[in-house]
């Protein structure tokens, strides 16, 4: 959803999302409830709509396990907006801190957040993670000001694995 917010340039301002694994036979569930900032250009009710079109247009593709094919789409409207965007490209690599803890009672990794808001930053971070055999369980995003933004992002391996903590500070 981040890489699909950020092709219409949309900004997370706020958000909550927490993702609950299947269970006796039932499929896992996505909640997301994220506060947004659009560009001043875009109409909203328009922008929902092939919002929602998009959003779907993935789901189908993952529902259909053709997860390649979901994310060479997420990646390519990505591109393209990178592309449009190139005036801003500076501040796509801001310096940020992160953090590193373990939740005791839910043994997920925590990546605590703090810095300069920055272009993209919630798909590039996704992205990172899932090629290093991570996934977003629950996150907790929040932009302070303009520019500040403050995250706590819990983290699993995708497949039972060891958690190498060093890997995830780098």
């Amino acid at each position: 959803i981040a890489g699909i917010l950020l092709s219409y340039d949309i900004s997370i301002l706020y958000g909550v999302i927490h993702s609950y694994e299947a269970y006796e036979g039932r499929r896992g569930i996505i909640v997301d409830r994220l506060r947004v900032k659009f560009p001043s250009v875009l109409k909203r009710t328009q922008i929902f709509d092939r919002i929602r079109s998009d959003v779907r247009e993935i789901f189908n593709l993952l529902a259909s396990r053709k997860e390649g094919e979901a994310r060479r789409n997420v990646y390519e409207r990505v591109a393209d907006y990178i592309k449009r965007h190139k005036h801003n490209i500076m501040k796509i690599l801001m310096p940020i801190n992160v953090e590193v803890s373990v939740d005791e009672k839910t043994d997920e990794i925590v990546l605590h957040i703090e810095g300069k808001d920055t272009i993209g930053f919630l798909f590039s971070l996704s992205t990172a993670l899932y090629m290093r055999g991570y996934s977003i369980s629950r996150l907790y995003v929040k932009t302070v000001g303009e520019e500040e933004v403050n995250d706590r992002i819990y983290v699993k391996p995708i497949r039972a694995k060891k958690v190498d903590y060093k890997e995830l500070q780098n």
